[in-house]
């Protein structure tokens, strides 16, 4: 492109004054790194920090870190967003930009996520049976048919379906 050049002979068009001219060009601004990815079944929750003059965002996701990224989500108008299009057990890469007239900003910091589903609920236990000690005491026992439970709850209640209250 050429560059422009002023010359002293030739007076300066009239939509022009003389003098100095001062231009500014105005882009959005680069997202702030506060990128964060967290987790989920089969989806990965985005949020990030709302980038001064931005009008709207982009979300970048790659399968591979430092991309390449695709667009997996354009023209946003919040900052937070879920991407529900993802895979348990693969991790994946995100960037943001930031858009407004002036242009689409650089990516913000890269954040990850590996999606994966929540744990097994554990078997019940079978074989209940209550035997009284005495006035005040039952001893209970069961069949354990778990392997990735973490505790049990008692609980007790004077009537067959409803009403019941933990107690240990």
């Amino acid at each position: 492109a050429a560059t422009p050049t002023a010359s002293a002979s030739r007076p300066p068009p009239p939509s022009i004054s003389a003098g100095t001219l001062h231009c500014r060009v105005t882009a959005a601004h680069a997202t702030d790194s506060t990128l964060s990815a967290t987790a989920g079944n089969a989806q990965v929750a985005l949020a990030w920090a709302a980038s001064s003059g931005a009008t709207s965002y982009t979300v970048k996701r790659a399968t591979v870190s430092g991309g390449p990224y695709a667009l997996v989500a354009t023209g946003l108008t919040v900052t937070a967003w879920t991407d529900t299009g993802v895979s348990n057990g693969t991790t994946y890469y995100y960037v943001v930009s930031a858009s407004n007239a002036g242009g689409e900003s650089a990516n913000s910091s890269q954040a990850s996520a590996t999606p994966v589903a929540p744990p097994a609920l554990p078997a019940a236990p079978s074989g209940l049976s209550a035997s009284a000690v005495s006035r005040s005491q039952v001893n209970l026992s069961w069949a354990d048919n778990a392997n990735n439970e973490s505790g049990y709850l008692i609980e007790r209640s004077t009537k067959a379906s409803t009403g019941f209250v933990q107690v240990a």
